[in-house]
């Protein structure tokens, strides 16, 4: 099976819900036999296709003149990929209408072969194109030229105004590199620098705080290298180290990571602290535990507890400081997730606000006096962020902001005394961290 026809049948098969879509491209691709080269090109074609489906099937729409939710899904995807060539990646004409119509032969749906090859034939122009956005309103048309749900590009603009939302369109379409975060616990950073050189690459190194992340040119190689597989290093969102920061871990201290998964932070914390043993590493199932462990266990950090609580009911242990990485929308990080923003809803939104609410309450009962909360999440919504904060305080008169520029770059806080990281602002994903010290 070539490229195009694999990718239609991968798309076809989470046609409904496109929820984790990089786990059924990789057991598709799993014994398969394609190359590298190829699996990338696949893995291009269905990122691709989510990324951007509103916007191709605009252009689809134009350009068959029917209701493309009466095409047989096999041909609607087939299509998106072909149009996804031509109107993003600007393959010439002749190659992706000749490799799509060869995919359509291929996945055995002859009496579809006319069909798209005239669709692909006749796509609009530019001009066409724009006539046609152009006729929209404002907020619609940048939804469907950026390919985003429209209920959530009306929320942007009525929250951060037309331009800054653009630009947030535009980020969440842009490629981000990849980071690493280097565990000293396993290597010295000259070695690990010497190894990664061995390998052909040339870190880009950024340091938060005395923890250096870096990033490289094929981070496919990175992460299929035996230096992963030994744990020298782990994936790291730049914007996720900033809770921790935050939160700052001291070694006597007990500390919960209550929602850790998959164990991102925890593993920071103990590293910052030197496993002193009072950590634990807190998720509501024993599958999420199981990921946290994996973790833990490939960076060589071994002196960690572990619990399945329901951080919004379960009594917790009593401690010094608590981080909460709250279930949340994710806009922050829609970059990094080409599905999630078909799976959000303004409902979601709603019930992930009061489940936060519900959570930050529970967690207050277990902080010492003294003692600090981080409520983190990685969205850019100001209800499940600084409103939710705001809210708390009215009725814990007991809890203040301890302002973040205390202990976080000044540049990522903002004027309330929280980490605020806003994608077209700090060209970064988003996210947000508040520290609450209980007086």
């Amino acid at each position: 099976m070539k490229t195009r026809a694999a990718a239609a049948k991968i798309l076809t098969s989470i046609h409904k819900n496109y929820f984790n879509y990089e786990k059924e491209v990789r057991a598709f691709l799993d014994n398969s036999g394609f190359s590298q080269r190829d699996e990338n090109l696949i893995y291009n074609f269905v990122n691709g296709v989510i990324q951007y489906k509103k916007y191709l099937d605009f252009v689809i729409k134009i350009s068959c003149k029917r209701n493309i939710k009466k095409l047989d899904v096999p041909v609607l995807n087939l299509l998106r990929v072909g149009v996804y060539q031509a109107k993003i990646l600007k393959t010439p004409d002749h190659a992706f209408i000749y490799e799509t119509v060869e995919a359509v032969k291929e996945l055995n749906l002859l009496k579809a072969v006319p069909f798209v090859n005239g669709v692909l034939r006749n796509l609009p122009d530019s001009k066409a194109m724009e006539d046609r956005l152009n006729r929209f309103e404002p907020h619609l048309n940048i939804a469907t030229r950026y390919s985003h749900p429209e209920w959530l590009v009306k929320r942007w603009v009525e929250n951060f105004g037309f331009d800054d939302t653009k630009k947030i369109l535009d980020f969440n379409n842009s490629y981000q590199d990849i980071f690493f975060r280097y565990n000293p616990v396993k290597i010295s950073w000259e070695k690990l620098l010497e190894q990664i050189t061995i390998l052909g690459e040339n870190p880009k190194i950024t340091k938060i705080d005395k923890n250096i992340l870096f990033s490289v040119g094929s981070p496919g190689k990175l992460l299929k290298s035996d230096l992963f597989q030994q744990g020298y290093f782990s994936v790291q969102d730049l914007s996720q180290v900033l809770a921790v920061i935050l939160l700052s871990p001291q070694k006597d201290e007990k500390i919960i990571d209550l929602c850790a998964a998959p164990g991102g932070k925890t593993t920071l914390i103990a590293q910052i602290t030197g496993q002193s043993g009072n950590l634990i590493a807190n998720d509501i199932s024993e599958e999420k535990i199981k990921l946290i462990q994996y973790e833990f266990s490939r960076l060589g950090i071994d002196d960690v507890n572990y619990s399945t609580l329901d951080a919004s009911v379960d009594k917790l242990p009593d401690s010094d400081k608590i981080l909460v990485d709250v279930p949340c929308s994710g806009t922050g990080v829609f970059t990094k997730r080409a599905d999630m923003r078909w799976n959000r809803s303004a409902d979601d939104l709603i019930d992930l606000c009061k489940l936060q609410y519900k959570i930050l309450e529970n967690v207050a009962k277990y902080v010492k006096k003294g003692g600090v909360i981080v409520y983190s999440t990685c969205s850019i919504e100001p209800e499940e962020n600084h409103k939710r904060i705001i809210r708390f305080l009215k009725k814990h008169k007991d809890f203040y902001i301890q302002n973040a520029r205390d202990f976080v770059d000044s540049q990522y806080c903002n004027n309330e005394g929280f980490v605020q990281i806003f994608p077209q602002k700090h060209n970064i994903t988003g996210s947000f961290a508040a520290r609450l010290v209980r007086g």
